[in-house]
């Protein structure tokens, strides 16, 4: 499970270190579309 997420995170562009709440509406939207395409 842990991998998948930051496989997701760094496929969207995003440090896998980033705490959530510092995402803007537009990072948090595409984690959200590629983790669907990952599971």
């Amino acid at each position: 499970m842990k991998s998948w997420l930051q496989t997701s995170l760094t496929q969207a562009g995003i440090d896998p270190s980033r705490r959530g709440e510092t995402l803007s509406l537009e990072e948090f939207a595409q984690l959200s579309n590629t983790m669907e395409e990952n599971k």
